[in-house]
């Protein structure tokens, strides 16, 4: 089952009895693939892990009316696309509520990531891979703790808790959104937490490149490059960009233009200016994009606000933009992070 699991809010249940008005909190998340790669052979000498930091969520009271919606990556796949799980047990992910004083999520983070390591190194032998995330899962509350350090630790942040998230046959599905809902006590204080897992029926879609002339993202897909503001059909360069497309999360309403072949926002009533004349025109599906994140694929992107299309900023020249003149493009709005091949 293809599924893309991610931490949705968060939200203060009951505050600390510190001096300070409110908390702050992060989030780390652990997510480790457990089952060998090639059946009937041994587990890898290097455990595949990845450690997820989400945070800091400030001014947090336990008298707000609605959590904190998160805009993070989701933590799986670990890569950033929907991956496969065929059996609850094969992934292990454990989860960190951290209350910020000192320290903060990357110093913990590099923390976590070395126990993780150890512990999956150390459990490779155990029963079964239930067996080995419960110890994952102790040894990483241990390490918060101050027990059974592995590396110099001098920070003071506190530890709330840690807890597993375990999945059974149910959240494994096949249609929709399912939530999860997760509450951590400790310190004098309750935090609560919702995973959101969606399933992923359409795998991204691939063949979106940046064209070399104008900056803006196309569709290199078809035989025809479509229309470049710059002249002549797009010209594909860079990174194979594969993008999730009719699911839930981030920024809906990014759209292909089958009139020029680039992607353009399509969530205002204007739908910029395409460079075979008019406006831009929506077929095809509806590309969700993830915004202002780190982790993997590119970051840069940015949305024209002349134009409406998407294009990369990363370079001192902005390209060519086919509104007003034509000019170059304008930045406006979010910082797109997109997955590549």
């Amino acid at each position: 089952m293809s599924l893309s699991i991610k931490l949705h809010s968060i939200r203060s249940l009951n505050e600390s009895s510190e001096a300070s008005s409110s908390d702050e909190y992060y989030v780390l998340v652990v997510v480790a693939t457990l089952r060998p790669p090639v059946p009937n052979v041994p587990i890898p000498a290097v455990p595949n892990f990845r450690v997820f930091a989400y945070g800091v969520f400030e001014d947090m009271d336990d008298d707000d009316d609605a959590p904190v919606l998160v805009g993070g990556p989701p933590f799986w796949g670990m890569d950033g696309v929907p991956a496969d799980i065929v059996d609850p047990t094969d992934v292990a992910i454990v989860v960190s509520v951290l209350e910020y004083d000192n320290g903060g999520p990357a110093q913990y983070s590099e923390l976590v990531n070395a126990r993780t390591a150890l512990s999956l190194g150390a459990s490779a032998g155990a029963p079964g891979p239930a067996e080995r995330a419960a110890r994952l899962a102790a040894d990483i509350s241990n390490v918060l703790n101050a027990v059974d350090v592995p590396i110099p630790f001098s920070f003071d942040d506190d530890h709330i808790a840690t807890l597993q998230l375990v999945l059974d046959q149910s959240d494994l599905i096949e249609f929709g959104t399912k939530d999860k809902v997760m509450v951590f006590e400790g310190d004098g204080t309750t935090v609560e937490l919702v995973i959101s897992i969606s399933d992923s029926l359409a795998p991204p879609q691939p063949n979106w490149r940046f064209c070399s002339k104008c900056n803006a993202l196309f569709f290199d897909g078809f035989p025809e490059k479509g229309v470049c503001p710059a002249g002549g059909s797009h010209g594909a360069a860079g990174l194979n960009f594969a993008l999730p497309h009719d699911i839930s999360g981030d920024q809906a309403n990014w759209r292909f233009c089958h009139k020029c072949s680039a992607m353009f926002f399509d969530g205002y009533p204007a739908k910029g200016a395409c460079p075979t004349g008019g406006a831009h025109e929506a077929a095809g599906f509806n590309f969700v994009l993830q915004h202002d994140v780190d982790g993997p694929g590119q970051d840069s992107w940015r949305f024209c606000h002349k134009c409406n299309a998407m294009f990369f900023d990363g370079f001192p020249t902005k390209g060519v933009c086919p509104a007003i003149g034509p000019s170059a493009h304008e930045a406006a709005g979010y910082n797109f992070r997109l997955g590549h091949l």
